[in-house]
């Protein structure tokens, strides 16, 4: 009989647990879109960055819904599909990138080490985009879901799994 009221229990706990997420994450307010003035032709370089999870892909949405003009540079597409992870050629690819797109509006999404140092020293504006932990956590989780049961894959092709997202949450994480 004992154990019928712990699994009563985990599930109340559950519900609870999960209501809370809903209830931080209905008042999570994502950060508004600055204002950017450009004045002058030499092109304006905005990086986004932050922890997975902490809404830069939907930031970048949100400012290029604002600002038409600038390109959206997605690291993840590029450091993955065009460089193959290889991180010298990553950092090749974005000198030779930002020399190509001089005096353009550039939007670069993602963290890379080689992005802090080739984009970020030429950079106007970096936003770090921070955030609560229970709402990244329930953001990641809700994409992997979502991901994984409709086969969708991610931006650079990888399926969804949502497995290895818990085993890497339990065994691998950071203290």
């Amino acid at each position: 009989m004992y154990w019928i009221w712990q699994i009563i229990n985990f599930w109340i706990y559950m519900v609870f647990i999960f209501v809370a997420l809903q209830i931080a994450f209905h008042f999570y307010k994502y950060p508004s879109i600055p204002t950017i003035n450009s004045t002058d032709d030499k092109g304006i370089i905005v990086a986004v960055c932050g922890v997975s999870g902490s809404g830069k892909s939907t930031f970048c949405k949100r400012f290029i819904e604002q600002y038409p003009n600038f390109i959206y540079v997605d690291l993840d597409m590029i450091y993955f599909k065009e460089c193959n992870a290889n991180f010298r050629d990553f950092a090749k690819y974005l000198r030779e990138y930002l020399k190509d797109n001089k005096g353009k509006n550039l939007l670069f999404d993602g963290n890379y080490k080689a992005a802090r140092k080739e984009v970020w020293n030429r950079c106007d504006y970096i936003y770090y985009l921070k955030i609560n932990p229970i709402i990244r956590i329930n953001n990641v989780i809700k994409r992997e879901f979502w991901d994984s049961l409709y086969n969708h894959t991610n931006n650079i092709g990888n399926p969804s799994n949502i497995g290895m997202l818990f085993y890497n949450m339990i065994y691998h994480s950071e203290n």
